[in-house]
């Protein structure tokens, strides 16, 4: 497929008049009276100027901007410019980069909502637009993005490995940053997004699902709701219903093996998940935590966990697959290959502390390509997060966790 990469046109700036604020409330308000799902939704943004950034950006709670910036925009294009910023927080992009490079996983969030925006008549600035990636999401164009970054470092420079947050800072000449400015032009895009999430962050997104639920039902009352926010807002709304496959999603895409894109399984595809297909037979060790302690250990929840594992093994069908029980400490492993057909033994009751399977790995020499800790939440975390990609399964909703939000990893809510 051609990937159709142009590179950013110069930015533009202007001489600040004074009034870029009140251009970006007035454009706000005609995105509500025009187009009521983003402009409801844009009202939850509070305006910030911050000339020390380049253009725009959110962190779900506020909209930051260049007045510079948006004082060369029409009002056209500050109009696309809010509805742009709103559709990031929409799609989740603030919470959900990872361990992704910040800038490449911008440029895959932008090229996943410009054509949606574009498509919905907006004058998006500087628009990363390519009709074929209309539907996709940013973890779907993310290593498309990076793989054309790849060769064209193969070809213009001596870089090694994929990056990781942070890598190229400090050093503009890095064979990555050469290879993202020319395939993209120089400089940060528009619509930044925070490097990571924050506590405070993570908890909004209950806050901004039902927000969207409800900005959602008044634009269809009003006969204003297109059709591709529909499909999206039902995305959104339903995201934890099929836990399972949403766990298998993840462990494919930061499994540290070699998937691909270009021909998406198909056998989550009724269920709207279009998930990669392996170029290779096996991924990785991965260690999945147990949560045996006296608060999660009735007879539902042990069920529900058994159940995920079994799923997990069936569809992501891991080298080797590590089970650690733990309640405030360790209580039994077990060391599984994909074809095996477990009898579980969990073994707790006590109090909950994480720490001990961490600890564990580490002590094993065990590098897994991701760990995934079902649990309540309601326990004692690690300090720092580890070398690899963590997944909590809560089984707590965000707003009654508090203290208790993971503070590393991603996390999500189950309703089992």
């Amino acid at each position: 497929m051609a990937l159709n990469l142009p590179k950013q046109p110069p930015l533009k700036f202007a001489t600040p008049k004074g009034n870029e604020r009140e251009r970006l409330i007035r454009m706000r308000t005609a995105l509500v009276m025009g187009s009521p799902f983003y402009g409801l939704l844009a009202l939850r943004l509070k305006f910030k100027e911050m000339p020390e950034i380049v253009t725009a950006g959110t962190d779900g709670k506020g909209f930051s901007y260049n007045p510079a910036y948006v004082a060369a925009l029409t009002d056209s294009q500050v109009k696309g410019l809010v509805a742009h910023e709103t559709m990031h927080c929409c799609n989740g992009h603030i919470w959900r980069r990872g361990t992704r490079e910040p800038r490449l996983w911008n440029i895959a969030c932008d090229y996943a909502i410009d054509p949606v925006l574009v498509r919905g008549k907006f004058d998006v600035p500087n628009e990363t637009v390519n009709p074929a990636w209309l539907g996709w999401a940013a973890e779907q164009i993310y290593p498309v993005l990076l793989e054309e970054v790849e060769k064209q470092k193969q070809s213009g420079g001596s870089g090694k490995g994929k990056p990781q947050a942070g890598d190229g800072e400090g050093d503009g000449q890095s064979a990555y940053q050469q290879a993202l400015d020319q395939l993209f032009g120089s400089g940060p895009t528009k619509g930044q997004v925070n490097d990571a999430p924050t506590q405070s962050m993570i908890q909004d997104q209950a806050a901004w699902k039902q927000a969207i639920s409800s900005a959602a039902q008044v634009a269809k009352a009003q006969g204003k709701l297109p059709s591709d926010i529909e499909m999206m807002v039902d995305n959104v709304i339903k995201s934890r219903v099929d836990w399972k496959s949403l766990t298998s999603r993840f462990a494919q895409q930061v499994a540290a093996l070699d998937y691909t894109w270009r021909a998406p399984s198909t056998r989550y595809a009724p269920m709207g998940l279009y998930l990669p297909k392996l170029r290779s037979e096996h991924v990785g060790p991965m260690v999945f935590g147990w949560d045996t302690s006296g608060s999660h250990f009735d007879k539902k929840t042990q069920e529900a966990t058994a159940a995920e594992v079994i799923e997990l093994m069936r569809a992501v069908q891991p080298e080797k697959l590590y089970v650690a029980y733990c309640d405030a400490s360790l209580q039994g492993t077990m060391e599984l290959d994909p074809n095996d057909s477990p009898k579980w033994k969990p073994k707790g009751g006590g109090g909950t502390d994480f720490r001990p399977v961490f600890d564990w790995v580490e002590e094993q020499g065990i590098e897994p390509a991701c760990l995934i800790f079902m649990t309540d939440c309601m326990g004692s975390f690690p300090e720092g997060a580890p070398p690899y990609p963590v997944l909590w399964l809560s089984t707590i909703e965000p707003e009654k966790l508090g203290s208790y939000m993971p503070h590393f990893g991603e996390t999500i809510f189950l309703d089992i």
